[in-house]
Protein backbone atom coordinates (compact mmCIF):
# COMPACT_ATOMS: atom_id res chain seq x y z
CA UNK A 1 0.00 0.00 0.00
CA UNK A 2 1.45 3.73 -1.09
CA UNK A 3 1.42 5.40 2.45
CA UNK A 4 -0.33 8.47 1.31
CA UNK A 5 -2.62 7.04 -1.22
CA UNK A 6 -6.28 7.77 -1.26
CA UNK A 7 -7.05 3.92 -0.35
CA UNK A 8 -5.07 4.84 2.74
CA UNK A 9 -6.56 8.24 3.31
CA UNK A 10 -8.94 7.64 6.89
CA UNK A 11 -9.94 11.32 7.44
CA UNK A 12 -10.33 15.29 5.67
CA UNK A 13 -9.84 17.92 8.17
CA UNK A 14 -11.73 21.27 6.86
CA UNK A 15 -13.58 23.71 9.03
CA UNK A 16 -17.01 24.06 7.75
CA UNK A 17 -18.64 26.75 6.12
CA UNK A 18 -20.93 26.99 8.91
CA UNK A 19 -18.39 26.66 11.49
CA UNK A 20 -16.31 29.68 9.96
CA UNK A 21 -19.19 32.22 9.18
CA UNK A 22 -19.89 31.40 13.23
CA UNK A 23 -16.73 32.57 14.15
CA UNK A 24 -16.25 35.30 11.59
CA UNK A 25 -19.75 36.73 12.54
CA UNK A 26 -18.78 36.54 16.47
CA UNK A 27 -15.50 38.07 16.25
CA UNK A 28 -16.74 40.91 13.72
CA UNK A 29 -19.68 41.22 16.69
CA UNK A 30 -17.06 41.45 19.48
CA UNK A 31 -15.14 43.70 17.34
CA UNK A 32 -17.70 46.38 16.21
CA UNK A 33 -18.78 46.37 20.58
CA UNK A 34 -15.62 47.26 21.13
CA UNK A 35 -15.10 49.87 18.90
CA UNK A 36 -18.28 51.57 19.22
CA UNK A 37 -19.06 50.78 22.83
CA UNK A 38 -16.01 50.33 24.55
CA UNK A 39 -13.25 52.16 23.37
CA UNK A 40 -14.40 55.40 21.61
CA UNK A 41 -12.15 54.75 19.00
CA UNK A 42 -13.62 57.57 17.40
CA UNK A 43 -12.17 60.11 19.59
CA UNK A 44 -8.56 58.54 19.66
CA UNK A 45 -7.21 58.05 16.39
CA UNK A 46 -4.30 56.34 17.83
CA UNK A 47 -6.41 53.45 19.48
CA UNK A 48 -8.10 53.19 16.25
CA UNK A 49 -4.68 52.53 14.24
CA UNK A 50 -3.64 50.43 17.63
CA UNK A 51 -6.75 48.47 17.46
CA UNK A 52 -7.03 47.53 14.10
CA UNK A 53 -3.46 46.20 13.53
CA UNK A 54 -3.76 44.16 16.32
CA UNK A 55 -6.86 42.48 15.60
CA UNK A 56 -6.65 42.69 11.71
CA UNK A 57 -3.05 41.87 11.00
CA UNK A 58 -0.65 40.55 14.25
CA UNK A 59 -3.18 38.59 15.79
CA UNK A 60 -3.93 36.43 13.14
CA UNK A 61 -0.40 36.19 12.53
CA UNK A 62 1.01 35.14 15.67
CA UNK A 63 -1.84 32.53 15.63
CA UNK A 64 -0.45 30.95 12.32
CA UNK A 65 3.15 31.55 13.41
CA UNK A 66 2.74 29.30 16.94
CA UNK A 67 1.59 26.75 14.70
CA UNK A 68 4.26 26.96 12.59
CA UNK A 69 6.69 27.03 15.66
CA UNK A 70 5.50 24.35 17.38
CA UNK A 71 5.39 22.11 14.46
CA UNK A 72 9.26 23.28 13.70
CA UNK A 73 10.17 22.03 17.26
CA UNK A 74 8.17 18.58 17.17
CA UNK A 75 9.40 18.06 13.60
CA UNK A 76 12.44 19.73 12.91
CA UNK A 77 10.56 20.47 9.75
CA UNK A 78 9.81 24.38 7.92
CA UNK A 79 6.05 25.19 8.03
CA UNK A 80 4.80 27.70 5.11
CA UNK A 81 2.88 30.57 6.75
CA UNK A 82 0.50 32.69 4.88
CA UNK A 83 -1.57 35.34 6.53
CA UNK A 84 -4.60 33.09 6.94
CA UNK A 85 -3.17 29.64 7.25
CA UNK A 86 0.11 27.55 8.06
CA UNK A 87 1.28 24.69 5.50
CA UNK A 88 3.43 21.77 6.96
CA UNK A 89 6.05 20.84 4.11
CA UNK A 90 6.46 17.60 5.61
CA UNK A 91 3.80 14.90 7.41
CA UNK A 92 3.78 14.46 11.18
CA UNK A 93 1.91 11.97 13.59
CA UNK A 94 -1.36 13.09 14.55
CA UNK A 95 -0.20 13.51 18.35
CA UNK A 96 2.41 16.37 16.87
CA UNK A 97 -0.53 17.75 14.61
CA UNK A 98 -2.72 17.61 18.00
CA UNK A 99 -0.17 19.62 19.83
CA UNK A 100 0.22 21.92 16.68
CA UNK A 101 -3.49 22.63 17.15
CA UNK A 102 -3.31 23.56 20.61
CA UNK A 103 0.04 26.32 20.17
CA UNK A 104 -2.16 28.97 19.59
CA UNK A 105 -3.35 29.18 23.37
CA UNK A 106 -0.05 30.54 24.29
CA UNK A 107 -1.43 33.69 22.77
CA UNK A 108 -4.35 33.41 24.89
CA UNK A 109 -2.46 33.06 27.65
CA UNK A 110 -0.05 35.58 27.20
CA UNK A 111 -3.24 38.28 26.52
CA UNK A 112 -4.29 37.26 30.00
CA UNK A 113 -1.37 37.85 31.78
CA UNK A 114 -1.02 41.20 30.05
CA UNK A 115 -4.46 41.56 30.43
CA UNK A 116 -3.76 40.70 34.78
CA UNK A 117 -0.66 43.00 34.74
CA UNK A 118 -2.28 45.59 33.43
CA UNK A 119 -5.33 45.77 35.92
CA UNK A 120 -2.83 45.05 38.62
CA UNK A 121 -0.61 48.56 37.45
CA UNK A 122 -4.26 50.01 37.41
CA UNK A 123 -3.26 51.03 33.62
CA UNK A 124 -5.77 53.18 31.97
CA UNK A 125 -8.86 51.64 31.29
CA UNK A 126 -8.59 51.40 27.00
CA UNK A 127 -5.36 49.57 27.87
CA UNK A 128 -7.14 46.86 29.86
CA UNK A 129 -10.47 47.19 27.59
CA UNK A 130 -7.93 46.77 24.30
CA UNK A 131 -6.27 43.38 26.22
CA UNK A 132 -9.48 41.95 26.73
CA UNK A 133 -10.87 42.14 23.31
CA UNK A 134 -7.49 40.43 22.47
CA UNK A 135 -8.64 37.78 24.93
CA UNK A 136 -12.06 37.05 23.09
CA UNK A 137 -10.81 37.54 19.42
CA UNK A 138 -7.87 35.32 19.98
CA UNK A 139 -10.16 32.66 21.98
CA UNK A 140 -12.68 33.05 18.84
CA UNK A 141 -9.10 32.39 16.46
CA UNK A 142 -8.56 28.75 17.95
CA UNK A 143 -12.16 27.65 17.52
CA UNK A 144 -11.20 26.04 13.93
CA UNK A 145 -8.23 24.14 15.97
CA UNK A 146 -10.37 23.39 18.41
CA UNK A 147 -12.99 21.55 15.56
CA UNK A 148 -10.18 20.21 14.43
CA UNK A 149 -8.55 18.66 17.76
CA UNK A 150 -12.50 17.33 18.31
CA UNK A 151 -12.60 15.35 14.60
CA UNK A 152 -9.01 13.93 15.56
CA UNK A 153 -10.70 12.92 19.25
CA UNK A 154 -10.44 8.98 18.31
CA UNK A 155 -7.30 8.75 15.60
CA UNK A 156 -4.68 7.05 17.05
CA UNK A 157 -1.89 9.13 17.61
CA UNK A 158 0.80 6.86 14.99
CA UNK A 159 -1.46 8.05 12.32
CA UNK A 160 0.19 10.54 9.72
CA UNK A 161 -1.00 13.73 9.12
CA UNK A 162 -0.34 16.39 5.47
CA UNK A 163 -1.72 19.80 6.98
CA UNK A 164 -2.30 21.31 3.55
CA UNK A 165 -3.47 24.91 5.32
CA UNK A 166 -6.97 24.82 5.05
CA UNK A 167 -7.27 21.38 4.79
CA UNK A 168 -5.55 18.15 6.32
CA UNK A 169 -5.07 14.84 5.47
CA UNK A 170 -5.04 11.89 8.13
CA UNK A 171 -3.33 8.53 7.04
CA UNK A 172 -3.29 5.13 8.25
CA UNK A 173 0.18 4.64 9.39
CA UNK A 174 1.40 1.31 7.48
CA UNK A 175 4.62 0.74 9.02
Amino acid sequence: MVPFSDSNNILILRTPTWLRLIIFISELSVILFGWNNLLHLANNPNASVVFIVLFFIINPFLHEKCHAFVYNELTGNKATISFANCRFNKPCTVAQFRLTLLSPLFIVALYGIVLGVLIWLQCPLILVQLTALGVIVALFGICGDFYWLFLLRKIKPSYLVIDEGVSARVYKDIS
